[in-house]
């Protein structure tokens, strides 16, 4: 039988070797993904909108935030949010919405950087998808990114909706 002091410091190895000390946020870099999702798209398969040549803005983030050109960056996914622009739709038909950034046109060398797998019937107009915790700084730390948006749906789309995912990295 172990001890209550013995259990006790052997918790507190596990979880202070387990939890991994962060290094400080230099930066945010913010997106916003505009696109419109047809009416009608088939549940039965995956449907990808592509958003091309998007400016990170990376330069001026450095500079606006005084991180020497140099300095090697670690950038990984912090958040997005999918939401319906115009329409007040519930996107109870959207079963997975994955994001992922390439560089260049070469769309199989993707990294995948948010993925959200079931979504909620009662997940209302905005949807969170959760981040993979990589450091994708290798295709972001450029002037310009391409994103690739995959939906799976339950149910067919009812209408025409304007959408946005409003994206955020952190630079540490």
């Amino acid at each position: 039988m172990i001890k209550p002091a013995t259990a006790l410091i052997l918790i507190l190895c596990v979880t202070s070797l387990s939890c991994r000390k962060r290094d400080p946020v230099l930066f945010e870099i913010p997106f916003r993904l505009n696109f419109e999702i047809p009416a009608g798209l088939n549940p039965f398969e995956r449907h990808y909108f592509r958003i091309a040549n998007v400016s990170t803005n990376i330069e001026t983030l450095r500079e606006q935030f005084n991180v020497a050109p140099d300095h090697v960056l670690r950038i990984r996914p912090a958040s997005a949010i999918f939401s319906s622009l115009l329409q007040d739709i519930d996107f109870e038909f959207i079963q997975e919405i994955g994001i992922s950034v390439y560089q260049g046109l070469n769309q199989d060398e993707a990294s995948d950087v948010f993925l959200t797998d079931f979504i909620p019937v009662n997940a209302g107009r905005n949807v969170n998808i959760l981040p993979f915790e990589d450091d994708v700084a290798d295709v972001m730390n450029v002037k310009n990114i391409n994103f690739l948006v995959s939906i799976r749906l339950r149910a067919p789309t009812p209408v025409f909706i304007s959408s946005n995912i409003d994206v955020k990295f952190i630079a540490e």
